[in-house]
């Protein structure tokens, strides 16, 4: 398929970025940058796990190529996630938390996801008690509750400006783990990002931030020393191209 360089963004209301794997061209980054702060686009992100610890412990001997397979990445790319999200202030963690959710009336499952970082003032930011999974999966330690950012709104800083909502678990909307679904939230998010429209009972005004959030003694994810995402990449090494679906429904390039 086609990169975000390839899409009019003025014939949209909002991106969805659930789970992202892959790395991001700079100029997807600058591009997106340029819709959301000028175009009005908003943004709705549903991140994952990231943990260098954890990927080196999860790993399997394959009986088929005979070698040790461990993770390309974690649950999703939050090093490119960070490219993404850095011109707004926000950023993502590595830690591995889960627990439940509580918005208003309503819960959310949180099975493995990451946490907030850094988000700007004038957001919106929720706090749960989450049990840390490094530990636990390392065996490096006894797991402890950590009270930490899962969910964070900006509706940003003039009337051009998009909206950015960032949950750090996309388990909930997964069809694989579908045991307690969260689609109220997505539509909840959806709602704020498309007609800033907020439930009060979700999204109290006393969670809105006065000054920028950044947890202390934290450093952004790194991307590991020896990454393995370059040799499965179509981004890393390549530039951006667009591309067009014929009259016979193959895709041939933009500019054939």
């Amino acid at each position: 398929g086609s990169d975000y360089t390839c899409f009019n963004a003025s014939e949209y209301g909002a991106l969805l970025v659930v789970d992202p794997e892959e790395e991001f061209f700079p100029e997807e980054v600058v591009k997106l940058y340029e819709d959301i702060q000028e175009g009005g686009l908003s943004l709705v992100i549903f991140a994952e796990w990231y943990n260098i610890q954890v990927m080196n412990k999860i790993n399997f001997f394959d009986d088929n190529t005979h070698s040790r397979w461990s993770p390309v990445t974690g649950g999703a790319n939050i090093p490119a996630l960070n490219d993404l999200l850095f011109p707004f202030g926000i950023a993502l963690g590595d830690k591995v938390v889960m627990g439940d959710v509580h918005l208003g009336r309503r819960k959310a499952t949180y099975a493995s996801g990451t946490t907030i970082i850094r988000f700007p003032a004038d957001g919106l930011l929720v706090f749960e008690s989450m049990q840390d999974q490094v530990p636990l999966i390392t065996k490096s330690g006894v797991s402890n509750t950590v009270s930490v950012p899962v969910l964070g709104l900006h509706p940003g800083s003039s009337k051009n400006n998009g909206r950015i909502a960032v949950f750090g678990d996309s388990t909930c909307i997964d069809s694989s783990h579908l045991h307690t679904p969260c689609f109220w939230l997505l539509d909840g998010l959806l709602a704020f990002a498309t007609r800033n429209l907020m439930d009060a009972h979700m999204f109290p005004h006393k969670l809105w931030l006065n000054k920028a959030f950044a947890a202390p003694n934290t450093a952004l994810p790194v991307r590991r020393s020896h990454d393995p995402i370059p040799l499965y990449s179509k981004v890393v090494g390549k530039i951006p191209r667009c591309w067009r679906r014929s009259l016979w429904g193959r895709e041939g390039d933009e500019g054939s």
